[in-house]
């Protein structure tokens, strides 16, 4: 009995069911998909920042002239450590055995190439040491006498002269060979001497130089024993 009413119209069809792409863009969300107008557009990429420049190893580059001093001044205080380091372990370190083999003339020319020396030429330090206490001149006294401790100690084998040295390893080095051991403490007087005369620029007591003068013989004869040992054997 049910009609339908005159005039009326049949109901609309359903809508269509919506396309995939939109869909399948939401779920995906590629770079130039805009979500929020859901639709395609070209989105540009974002322009790198000068700093962040980047080697082929992906490493940041500096590119400012404040982070190339500030990468210098670091690499050079690490080189400074460095070598720092190096010096301390080779002052701390005792001298081998193989390495005391000095002669009489090597010790002289060794002495002669260290820096605080190379002044003086080939000078008879001996000879410059009699004659500056002639002259009552201690400051240059007290430089040549030490040039003449380190010699003779140098040529007993008891130390190696070398330009990387500090006194400080000298001392290590006559504290750590038995025959030197009992002069150590000569030769660390006349070490502050010479530090005072040659970096410090003052003046030393005379009697303190003349004391130390007398009792060069003691070094001088490590020479004399290590000179009749190697003719023995």
């Amino acid at each position: 009995f049910f009609c339908w009413s005159r005039g009326a119209r049949p109901p609309p069809p359903p809508p269509p069911p919506p396309p995939p792409g939109p869909a399948l863009l939401r779920e995906q969300a590629p770079p130039w998909y805009d979500r929020q107008h859901d639709g395609w557009q070209v989105v540009a990429p974002k322009e790198p920042e000068p700093e962040q420049r980047r080697d082929r190893h992906g490493f940041t580059l500096p590119s400012t002239p404040f982070a190339v001093a500030l990468w210098l001044l670091i690499g050079g205080l690490l080189a400074a450590l460095i070598i720092v380091l190096v010096r301390q372990w080779r002052d701390s370190a005792p001298l081998p055995l193989s390495a005391r083999t000095p002669t009489r003339t090597q010790g002289a020319a060794r002495l002669a190439a260290l820096p605080a020396f190379a002044g003086h030429g080939d000078v008879d330090h001996d000879q410059a040491l009699n004659a500056a206490l002639a002259a009552g001149d201690w400051d240059a006294a007290c430089v040549h006498l030490y040039a003449v401790l380190l010699t003779a100690l140098d040529d007993a084998g008891c130390i190696r002269l070398d330009a990387a040295t500090t006194n400080r390893g000298y001392l290590r080095e006559a504290r750590a060979d038995a025959r030197s051991a009992p002069v150590a403490d000569d030769l660390e007087q006349a070490a502050r001497g010479f530090e005072a005369v040659a970096f410090g620029h003052r003046h030393v007591d005379g009697d303190g130089v003349r004391a130390l003068a007398a009792r060069r013989g003691a070094f001088t004869a490590l020479v004399d024993v290590h000179a009749t040992a190697g003719a023995s054997a």
